[in-house]
């Protein structure tokens, strides 16, 4: 048995991680892509690190595609939101509503981002990981088979909940949990359901 994302599962679990089978190389097409945005408490951070893992999703399959991973002050990282927002255009990017995530979400959509979406998390770190483990059991979930950031990802993830940090790990769950609810969704409520809201938003921001 070995620990992994800070539950007791079988060695299957870590293998999903580290074996090529669940790695990809060269996939460019994607029906989604989704950012989770994990924010540094406003108190501490100058210290600790904001993280943003990006996700692209094709036939029910999750891909890791990238990680930032920084020590930002509030200014800086509303610049780097924005600016990955820009770049990739995700349909939707996840923020955590506490601490520095709840200004930026309100300031966010203020500037007409509406694909922002704020996440109020159930549970406890442990609890929250833990439940999405079986996606990457079930080879739901690949990563790359190499990047700059992925040793780095991959050793923070393995030794949850033990580990100095864990603002990656929060970051996945995060985007695990959604997209685990996206999944149970037929794609044209879902769909017309980001529709009206982006709409009654658009209004709201009119008036």
């Amino acid at each position: 048995m070995s620990e992994f994302y800070g539950c007791r599962l079988s060695q299957g679990a870590h293998r999903t991680c580290s074996n090529r089978p669940n790695r990809y190389r060269g996939i460019e097409q994607f029906e989604q892509i989704l950012q989770s945005w994990d924010t540094a408490n406003k108190k501490t951070e100058i210290y600790d690190y904001s993280v943003c893992t990006r996700w692209g999703i094709v036939n029910k399959t999750v891909y890791l595609l990238g990680v930032v991973r920084r020590r930002m002050e509030y200014p800086a990282l509303k610049r780097a939101v924005l600016a990955e927002a820009a770049v990739w255009k995700p349909q939707t990017i996840l923020i955590e509503d506490k601490a520095s995530g709840t200004q930026l979400i309100q300031e966010l959509r203020q500037e007409h981002l509406y694909q922002v979406k704020a996440v109020k998390p159930v549970g406890d770190k442990v609890m929250r990981m833990h439940a999405q483990t079986a996606m990457i059991e079930n080879g739901v979930v690949r990563f790359p088979e190499r990047a700059s950031w992925l040793d780095g990802y991959i050793q923070e993830l393995t030794t949850f909940p033990n580990g100095k940090y864990d603002d990656q790990v929060d970051s996945t769950s995060q985007a695990l949990a959604w997209i685990n609810h996206e999944f149970d969704e037929p794609a044209y409520l879902v769909f017309m359901r980001e529709l009206l809201k982006r709409d009654a938003e658009a209004m709201c921001d009119d008036r």
